[in-house]
């Protein structure tokens, strides 16, 4: 071996030495070789390019109206535990949402309460009818009452406290406890379209107001407003459905 060969550095040394030269320099020949070499490639690639392109926009177009169809389908909300394969008059129903009840006085002192919380409400078939259950909770997620509707109208009320309370009608047993006339028998109709006298529509034919059972109704997408006049004031439920 000559001694010109001995002092040759080992292929790995050679290797590790140009990728640090090539990490070096690169950044600095870029961009003078950029502007130099892209008007000669452009040219070349240019053509060869927008033919391909033609052919695929037909196959790109019936790509893109596939997946558009795809996402516009509407798919029927699937509760956990439960059949959806019913028909709508056999299947449950469930909305749960926000609520926020006052009572403004116009009386001499100007009295106003308020409550609000969140609430979930279920409609379930029942042999005779349909149960309706009711759960209301604090804006923190505490459970404050649990109410159930039977198909032949008598109603219960679980508290908090362990008290259970029973009624002709749910309407009648939370009048008893929080001695407000909330609409609860009619509101499952109410979510349905089903009103005495529609006042208003949208131009999807959508009811946005309305009268029933001494209730005045307006309606948003998704957001109620339930007024009634009481003899020294009002009442006023405003309702937020998350589903």
């Amino acid at each position: 071996m000559s001694p010109s060969e001995r002092r040759r550095p080992p292929l790995l040394a050679r290797l590790v030495t140009g990728l640090l030269i090539t990490l070096l320099i690169r950044p600095l020949i870029r961009p003078l070789i950029r502007p130099l070499i892209r008007p000669l490639i452009r040219p070349l690639i240019r053509p060869l390019i927008r033919p391909l392109i033609r052919r695929l926009s037909p196959l790109l177009t019936l790509l893109l109206a596939a997946a558009l169809a795809s996402g516009c389908a509407v798919t029927p909300p699937r509760l956990p535990g439960v059949d959806n394969t019913l028909p709508p008059e056999l299947a449950p129903r469930e909305w749960a949402g926000r609520f926020s009840v006052s009572s403004q006085s116009t009386a001499i002192d100007g009295r106003q309460d308020a409550a609000v919380g969140r609430f979930l409400l279920t409609s379930t078939p029942a042999p005779g009818g349909r149960t309706l259950d009711l759960m209301l909770q604090s804006p923190f997620g505490q459970t404050l009452a649990n109410a159930r509707r039977l198909p032949d109208g008598t109603a219960s009320l679980a508290l908090s406290d362990g008290r259970t309370l029973t009624a002709a009608s749910l309407d009648a047993l939370l009048g008893q406890v929080i001695g407000w006339p909330l609409p609860l028998e009619r509101l499952t109709d109410w979510l349905d379209d089903r009103f005495e006298r529609v006042l208003a529509r949208d131009s999807a034919g959508q009811v946005t107001a309305a009268t029933d059972s001494g209730w005045q109704i307006s309606r948003e997408p998704n957001r109620w407003v339930l007024i009634r006049p009481q003899p020294d004031g009002q009442l006023r439920v405003v309702l937020v459905l998350d589903r």
